[in-house]
């Protein structure tokens, strides 16, 4: 019994005190082990959503690799401030102060949202396809590639424009279709 006693007065001594919170062995191992888990759950949520959203829900690759990103840093972040705040750390002003710079980041990326969602939009619709000639804001070329944010079209004189996804769902745009063969014939 005493030494479960001694092992137990180990653990609980005080390493060092942070912000009035005493840091002691138990809690250091609490913390690593809530971060180890938080490791393990954030590679199946990232898996999931993948699959969730290219199995399911048909989207595209880059697509599914970004909202997998994304959930996976929420659960890191989401796992750390459990793992912090369960020894006692109180990290609400941390929280307050992402907060505030999450509004401004908002801010800052909203177009750049807006061409992602605008080219989702672009590639589930697949109305506008690699080689095909189009026209828009008086740029008239050959689609090279079709990206998350922007199409890259190949002007007549060799030149390259990258035209911003949102604009293709806010300005005409002009499809020039080649004649089939059936038409022609037809046509004869």
């Amino acid at each position: 019994m005493e030494v479960w006693q001694a092992v137990l007065d180990v653990l609980n001594a005080p390493i060092t005190e942070i912000d009035g919170k005493t840091l002691t062995p138990m809690s250091a191992i609490q913390i690593i082990v809530l971060l180890i888990l938080t490791f393990v759950v954030t590679g199946r949520v990232r898996a999931l959503t993948r699959y969730v959203l290219i199995r399911r829900a048909g989207a595209p690759d880059r697509l599914a690799n970004l909202a997998a990103r994304v959930m996976g840093a929420l659960s890191i972040f989401t796992g750390i401030y459990v793992a912090l705040t369960s020894v006692g750390f109180d990290l609400n002003v941390l929280v307050a102060i992402l907060g505030g710079l999450s509004v401004g980041v908002a801010f800052g990326t909203q177009d750049i949202a807006r061409n992602l969602i605008s080219g989702v939009i672009v590639s589930a619709e697949r109305k506008i396809k690699v080689d095909e000639e189009i026209e828009i804001r008086g740029y008239r070329g050959f689609v090279e590639e079709i990206g998350p944010r922007s199409l890259r079209i190949r002007l007549e004189d060799g030149r390259r424009v990258l035209v911003p996804s949102m604009l293709f769902l806010s300005q005409p745009v002009v499809l020039f279709a080649e004649a089939e063969p059936a038409d022609e014939e037809a046509a004869e």
